[in-house]
């Protein structure tokens, strides 16, 4: 397989379409367990209120109970989520402590609980969050197409509301179905760190092994980039909104020459200079994060093979760390 000369860019530009990689909450176990509690009592009482449970006036509840029930459940269902967030923040915090302990004069393990070795990706998990976002989203939906369609409040600016939602939700579902599609083609693929981590001012060498269903492309790209992420907010009051950045900083791009034969027992050896300037990874920070990745990008015949890998990129002082 022959690649191309590395192609630098430095400019700094808006990525779209990207995995948020920090899931920080700000808060700590007591605070987020307890902000989580509001939602799950609050979402019990109201579904206990559509079980009957909870006795009500019925010349004042003409709402179906099973449509009560279910946005009790909703509303319980997202405190739990809120404290699934944070215990796995809790939990990497934890990691990255134990690491940093295990080795002290390490940058990158008190950055992140990182694997020295490499990382394995599967496809499978986008289709078992996206499953999980299509489920709630079409449980959240319910009350609100009740409300257009079935109710005497349903006006038509309620109507054309909820008609957008389910266009989104369809949007949504033919995603999914996307990338089970490239899930059941390709499978699990790797990266590898032949040396941890990656320094700064040094060539940074890569392992890529390539998906069980990846046996021939048109084409493969690889960009070995640096991410900034942070949280950003539009607009003020009501109409206030907070979006995820992503910006790279700087970018490598190699690709193959012709077309390319691929067996997954046969890995391929990837090569970056990087210039001694560039940021280092910061995945610790909360307000803003800087995160390197290897994205690779594989044309084939019918769907296309798309994966990005965390690259563990620290300046010189972190040698010997291990």
């Amino acid at each position: 397989m022959i690649l191309s000369e590395s192609v630098f860019d430095e400019q700094r530009c808006r990525l779209r379409d990207h995995e948020r990689i920090s899931k920080t909450t700000g808060l700590n176990r007591v605070g987020g367990g307890a902000f989580g509690l509001v939602f799950v009592v609050i979402g019990a009482l109201i579904a206990l209120l559509g079980l009957g449970v909870i006795p009500a006036n019925p010349e004042r509840f003409n709402v179906p109970h099973s449509i009560v029930t279910i946005a009790g459940v909703i509303f319980a269902s997202s405190g739990v989520f809120f404290w699934n967030m944070v215990w796995q923040e809790q939990r990497q915090i934890r990691s990255r402590q134990n690491l940093a302990k295990q080795h002290p004069y390490s940058l990158a393990f008190a950055d992140f609980p990182w694997e020295p070795t490499g990382i394995t990706k599967s496809p499978w998990r986008k289709a078992t969050t996206g499953l999980l976002i299509v489920t709630s989203m079409s449980v959240f939906l319910i009350p609100f197409n009740w409300w257009a369609w079935f109710s005497e409040d349903g006006v038509l600016l309620v109507k054309f509301i909820v008609v957008i939602f389910n266009l989104a939700l369809v949007v949504v579902i033919i995603k999914l179905i996307q990338v089970i599609l490239v899930a059941l083609k390709y499978g699990q693929s790797r990266l590898e760190y032949p040396a941890f981590p990656v320094v700064t001012g040094r060539s940074a060498a890569l392992r890529w092994f390539p998906p069980a269903g990846l046996s021939h492309a048109t084409k493969i790209t690889f960009v070995l980039r640096c991410v900034e992420e942070w949280m950003e907010s539009f607009g003020s009051g009501d109409n206030r909104t907070t979006e995820v950045i992503h910006e790279q900083k700087w970018a490598a791009t190699r690709m193959t020459v012709g077309p390319v034969a691929c067996r997954p027992d046969y890995p391929l050896d990837l090569l970056f200079d990087l210039p001694a300037t560039v940021p280092s990874s910061r995945l610790a920070d909360e307000l803003k994060i800087t995160f390197w990745e290897l994205e690779v990008k594989a044309e084939t015949e019918g769907l296309d093979f798309q994966e990005r890998y965390l690259v563990p990129v620290y300046p010189n002082a972190t040698m010997g760390a291990l």
